[in-house]
């Protein structure tokens, strides 16, 4: 309703703008009256009045018919915007729902996963206060690296003593050498 309303006053106002045109001009050439609309028509016949209004009005149809479908089109637009902008708020809510649900999952996890990692470096540290390693234990634990040293050192002097005795008989196994035997 407010957009035939619409229209006809569009319409009514674009056929008498030229007549609102013609009474400012006269106006202003200091006119104390302008012509009524009939005095316009007035050196006309019946016949072309006729036909200027049978034009009009179909004019006036046609742009009343054409409003009407651009109207009913963007009405149509509008349905369909407010369609996917519901749409898209539901799915919206539907992410943040579970982005949620899967944070609180996540963190319940972590958090039991700390606790219990915490709980873990406890008990080390109870234990290594109860264990306190005297002095004389930490000098058997250096005693026992510098032992196993010199036990590689004897195996790799083993390993290059056996392939220089293989060489000299010319049975050279192709293998894993030593580290300490450069090519």
């Amino acid at each position: 309703m407010k957009a035939r309303l619409l229209v006809l006053s569009s319409v009514t106002l674009l056929t008498l703008s030229p007549l609102m045109a013609y009474e400012t001009m006269m106006a202003q050439e200091g006119r104390e009256r302008s012509l009524p609309l009939m005095d316009i028509y007035a050196g006309q016949s019946e016949n072309q009045k006729d036909a200027k209004i049978a034009y009009l009005t179909k004019l006036l149809e046609q742009q009343q018919k054409l409003y009407e479908n651009k109207i009913s089109y963007l009405e149509f637009e509008l349905k369909k915007s407010k369609e996917r902008l519901v749409e898209k708020s539901i799915n919206h809510e539907k992410t943040q729902d579970y982005l949620e649900t899967k944070f609180a999952e996540e963190s319940a996890y972590l958090k039991k996963e700390l606790v219990a990692k915490t709980k873990t470096m406890l008990e080390y540290q109870r234990q290594l206060e109860k264990i306190k390693p005297s002095e004389d234990f930490k000098n058997l634990i250096k005693v026992n690296t510098e032992l196993a040293i010199e036990v590689r050192k004897s195996a790799d002097q083993l390993a290059l003593i056996q392939l220089k005795h293989e060489e000299e008989k010319g049975t050279v196994v192709k293998g894993r050498m030593p580290a300490s035997v450069e090519n």
